[in-house]
């Protein structure tokens, strides 16, 4: 367990406050997974009067770890049984919509994080 050091009510009050100046700042996004990265990045872009960006990083994603369930919930979907909805993950709704384009699990082409830092060409829509 670490000890952190003990702070002053002064020093709590002032680490605490808003900066008044331009804060530094190292973004780490992966701004292909949601569409709120790409916001935040375009808006610290954008305010140089609040944010001096030095970096941005690729932060590298996949989403090939969710194969294993999402198999398990489309071969219960299949089949017709019940199913608990936290095995599922929440992905019953994205199956359906999946299904309803003809396609199934096996169709995707999740990639792993060494690809996820990639860009995205335009109109691959292969993965998810």
């Amino acid at each position: 367990m670490t000890d952190f050091p003990k702070l002053t009510q002064a020093q709590m009050l002032e680490r605490l406050s808003p900066p008044t100046d331009t804060v530094r700042v190292v973004i780490d996004s992966d701004t292909a997974n949601e569409i709120d990265d790409q916001y935040a990045l375009a808006w610290a872009l954008l305010s140089p009067e609040k944010l001096s960006v030095e970096a941005v990083t690729a932060e590298p994603f996949s989403f090939a770890h969710h194969l294993p369930v999402l198999r398990e919930a489309e071969a219960a979907m299949l089949s017709g049984k019940p199913y608990p909805e936290h095995v599922v993950g929440g992905f019953q709704g994205w199956l359906t919509r999946l299904h309803n384009q003809g396609r199934r699990v096996d169709d995707l082409k999740l990639v792993g994080p060494d690809k996820g830092v990639e860009p995205e060409l335009p109109g691959d829509t292969d993965g998810l």
